[in-house]
């Protein structure tokens, strides 16, 4: 586990460009340590230090700190123009997933797709939208 946290750490580098599912495009600012406050099982409060990669948001310099631990889970790296026009432009010649008729489940689907940073499964949504209109 040691090894894969050590990996993760080293991941991204200052002024390295990623995507945040919720934020869009932002850029590596920094690693930090910090001290925060857990609660361990028997419910008393401890001081834990953790590392983050502190992320600027590029549209409005909002400044978003990522623990190390779920970086992966949380922000991608930016991908060439050539390796997304390989892997996206497949997806918009497919057959598109139709809505049914649970609206509410459908819209649940698209926004799970478009928050989870994967280009394929935002793709799909793009494709899905643009043959429901």
């Amino acid at each position: 586990m040691a090894t894969k946290t050590k990996k993760t750490a080293d991941k991204y580098k200052p002024n390295q460009f990623v995507v945040h599912p919720h934020h869009g495009a932002a850029k590596v600012v920094r690693k930090v340590n910090k001290n925060v406050e857990i609660f361990d099982e028997n419910g008393e409060v401890k001081s834990k230090r953790r590392q983050y990669f502190e992320i600027e948001v590029l549209t409005d310099g909002l400044l978003v700190m990522v623990p190390v631990e779920n970086v992966d889970e949380v922000i991608r790296p930016v991908i060439s123009k050539n390796a997304v026009s390989r892997k996206v432009f497949p997806i918009f010649k497919e057959k598109p997933e139709e809505a049914g008729t649970n609206w509410s489940r459908w819209y649940k689907v698209l926004t799970e797709k478009m928050t989870s940073g994967d280009v394929i499964q935002v793709a799909e949504v793009v494709r899905d939208l643009t043959h429901a209109q």
